[in-house]
């Protein structure tokens, strides 16, 4: 069993690369141009997310294909992967851009700090929204673990419950924030 991360761990694992906003920037670019763009998502909040974000950046026009594909599973090799995107691929359907620019749209308006999926619904929530959730978590582990391993139980439960993972970044700042004195 792996050992909990420390700070310098996790920091070089979310570490985003020095080229990384002229890359998104370049391809953003190229997305807008775009007359149609074909997008390969899960039902992750993350992924529908991010379909939102495309459909926003967009020229109107274009149109966007979505292919769904299942979440991999941690034993689903390189080969199978790309077959179930090349496979998804041939069944891709049109969205309705608009619907989803639209909902996108209303997201950012809210200028909430966390969003969750709930009942298939992406929806704004309070920061404070886990928190019942890290304090069980921290009462049943007792004073011994750490933050990360609370962020951690958290997400193991949320996806067996929801199917998707949630920021362990946010539930292990979170968890430092509600509880005094515990470490990363």
């Amino acid at each position: 069993e792996r050992e909990d991360m420390g700070l310098d761990s996790i920091l070089n694992f979310f570490k985003i690369p020095d080229d990384f906003d002229e890359l998104y920037l370049n391809s953003i670019r190229k997305l807008s141009c775009s007359k149609e763009v074909r997008a390969w998502s899960s039902l992750d909040e993350h992924e529908i997310m991010g379909l939102g974000y495309v459909a926003s950046t967009v020229s109107e026009g274009t149109k966007i294909k979505r292919a769904y594909v299942p979440k991999p599973n941690i034993d689903t090799s390189f080969e199978e992967l790309v077959g179930k995107y090349i496979n998804s691929s041939k069944e891709a359907k049109p969205i309705n851009i608009d619907d989803v620019r639209s909902e996108w749209l209303s997201l950012v308006s809210e200028n909430s700090q966390l969003r969750v999926v709930e009942n298939g619904v992406i929806t704004s929530v309070d920061e404070s929204y886990f928190d019942q959730q890290i304090i069980e978590s921290a009462r049943l582990f007792g004073s011994d673990k750490s933050a990360s391993s609370i962020a951690m139980d958290i997400n193991v439960r949320r996806e067996k419950a929801t199917g998707s993972m949630f920021c362990f970044y946010f539930l292990a700042s979170r968890t430092m924030k509600i509880i005094p004195n515990i470490r990363l």
